[in-house]
């Protein structure tokens, strides 16, 4: 029997629609609707070990038969069966890696663990394994699960499904329970990587879907991501529109209603043909049906409404009122270019707010109640107000995504990506839960507002940084300058904390000016002469340059050099030039004194 590890509290709730699928939680046997899922096992295996899964076999996090066996590290299918064992027209798989094996600690019986046993493999430096499906558009949206179990190795695999990335370390033998990797950021080594054996790309749509596996990390440094399985999981739909069975969303473009148990605004037809229901709790909520909805309307929120996610296909709607929870496997807000949502609504969830799409999501709402991270994978995530992002929220700005504070101020738990952020004036305050990340993004330029880094972690710079206008603020832990170069108008430091140059390549910092409260002692530390700089081209105020003690040295050491302006330990040249001439004047008179002395001894010889 399956047992379910206690990351998957949420993964069972694709489990709608109509009819019976069973699934296992803690040990029970637990019944679940059915709905249209495609499982593709790579049966993978070594030589005399190989085994394919027969139709009856049942396996997956959403429990299914009929498997569709793969074998061989290459090939392409056109016969591929959904879980009702029926054939899906115009579906097709294409695959191909460099080898295939199987991990012999896992039990070559029925169910997850054949499907765990073997996997596509690459066995060479810088190959990939890829997995391309085709013909899912009769699925509408749906997941993707992607089950990776090797020898238990700590090897750390990159898997890629679009603008979607996990790092996942493969530390355990498959054992019968299914933990899922949620890493979305570069860990940096395998030691930092999120263990797991699957993971989940949510709320895709299109014909299509395609996988990129390669290696990125090993203890042993033999770099694998293997690809045991692939599930892809239909998600039951609901359409906004207000028009009944008549085609397209209504209200002339701008579709404005009332979403609550009762109102019967929502449609399974993606084209807004037939006749409009209620809404079914934990459905995926479409805006809107049909393609007419193109204008700005307001959706009134009765009460606290449950959705997986949202999906905004079409125009910009105004979520007020009540309270929209999010219980997906990984919930998201995707607006579709050109369109902006602005979401006043409370929102909330146990797993965290994922913005995707190439179009503006606003949140506006100062009671958001979400726990987990804050993850802008594509577009822009707006604040439309201060405090919205809660506090304690990992933020997870993605390449190409934009952060923009709108000149708004939040506090969040801490920061990592390699997107864009936008301050204005307002002020991002990072480090809130103590963990240290790394951020290789960047600012916008213009931006007069404060970058403030907080708690006990340390914050890493992955790029060099550019705030000219802006002032960078550390108020404890450690600020990792990482190697590049960062500019900033101004740095303020307000508790105790360390500024860190780091230990490959040269670390500059370039202010305008810089200041440290009473009683507060700033630490610079991995600080190399003539390979890091510490620029402040204002003179600081007397008595400041105390409060700044380099590692290995002394308060009394730091000074300022007004002819480079460089804040710094050791003497100016000038300093040196005394003490050089000190030097030379005493060995002077020294050779003066041995001259006058010889004739003496001459003397005096016998």
């Amino acid at each position: 029997m399956l047992a379910i590890g206690p990351t998957h509290d949420r993964l069972l709730r694709n489990c709608r629609g109509a009819g019976v699928l069973l699934a296992f939680l803690a040990g029970t046997i637990v019944t679940c609707p059915a709905q249209t899922t495609i499982g593709l096992d790579f049966v993978g295996g070594q030589s005399g070990d190989t085994s394919s899964m027969a139709t009856t076999e049942s396996a997956g996090v959403v429990a299914q038969t009929n498997w569709n066996d793969l074998t061989s590290n290459s090939g392409t299918s056109s016969t591929i069966k959904n879980n009702s064992g029926t054939t899906i027209a115009g579906a097709s798989v294409t695959y191909t890696s460099t080898n295939t094996w199987s991990d012999t600690g896992v039990s070559n019986t029925a169910g997850n663990n054949r499907m765990m046993r073997g996997y596509l493999d690459i066995n060479t430096s810088g190959a990939s394994t890829t997995v391309s499906v085709s013909g899912l558009s009769s699925l509408g949206y749906y997941d993707v699960y992607v089950y990776t179990a090797g020898d238990g190795n700590n090897r750390t695999g990159k898997f890629t499904i679009g603008n979607q990335s996990y790092w996942v370390n493969d530390n355990a033998t498959f054992a019968g329970t299914f933990t899922r990797g949620t890493g979305q950021v570069d860990p940096g080594s395998y030691s930092n990587a999120t263990a797991g054996n699957y993971m989940v790309f949510s709320d895709l749509t299109g014909n299509s879907v395609s996988l990129t596996a390669t290696g990125a990390y090993a203890a042993d440094g033999t770099l694998r991501a293997p690809v045991n399985g692939i599930q892809i999981v239909q998600l039951p739909t609901s359409y906004w529109d207000i028009n009944g069975a008549t085609a397209g969303a209504g209200g002339s473009g701008a579709p404005a209603g009332t979403w609550s148990t009762a109102a019967t605004n929502w449609s399974s037809s993606s084209a807004g043909t037939v006749a409009t229901g209620s809404w079914t709790a934990g459905n995926l909520a479409v805006f809107s049906a049909g393609t007419d909805a193109t204008s700005a309307y307001t959706v009134t929120v009765s009460g606290t409404q449950t959705a997986s996610s949202i999906i905004v296909e079409e125009g910009s709607p105004t979520f007020s009122g009540g309270t929209i929870a999010l219980n997906g496997t990984t919930p998201q807000i995707n607006v579709a270019s050109g369109s902006t949502a602005v979401v006043n609504s409370q929102i909330s969830s146990t797993a965290g707010l994922t913005k995707t799409g190439a179009g503006t999501l606003v949140v506006g709402n100062t009671l958001n109640a979400y726990t987990g991270p804050t993850v802008v994978q594509t577009g822009t995530l707006k604040l439309g107000a201060s405090n919205v992002i809660p506090n304690t929220s990992a933020v997870i700005v993605q390449s190409g995504a934009t952060l923009n504070l709108n000149n708004y101020s939040d506090t969040v738990g801490s920061l990592a990506g390699s997107g864009i952020i936008t301050l204005g004036s307002g002020t991002l305050t990072v480090g809130n839960d103590n963990t240290s990340t790394t951020f290789s993004g960047s600012f916008t330029s213009g931006s007069t507002g404060t970058f403030a880094k907080t708690g006990s972690g340390t914050l890493t710079f992955g790029a060099g940084m550019n705030l000219a206008s802006g002032t960078l603020m550390l108020s404890g832990g450690t600020l990792n300058l990482g190697g590049f170069s960062s500019t900033f108008n101004s740095l303020s430091v307000t508790a105790n904390s360390t500024l860190d140059f780091g230990t490959s390549g040269s670390s500059i910092l370039n202010l305008t000016s810089l200041s440290v409260a009473s009683g507060v002692t700033l630490t610079i530390a991995n600080w190399t002469n003539a390979v890091d700089y510490f620029y402040s081209t204002n003179n600081p105020i007397p008595g400041l340059l105390g409060h700044i003690v380099f590692s290995g040295f002394t308060s009394s050491d730091t000074k300022w050099m007004s002819y480079d302006t460089e804040v710094t330990p050791v003497p100016e040249p000038s300093t040196y030039g005394a003490i050089l001439l000190s030097a030379m004047l005493a060995f002077a008179g020294y050779r003066r004194l041995r001259t006058k002395r010889s004739p003496d001894q001459a003397c005096s010889a016998p």
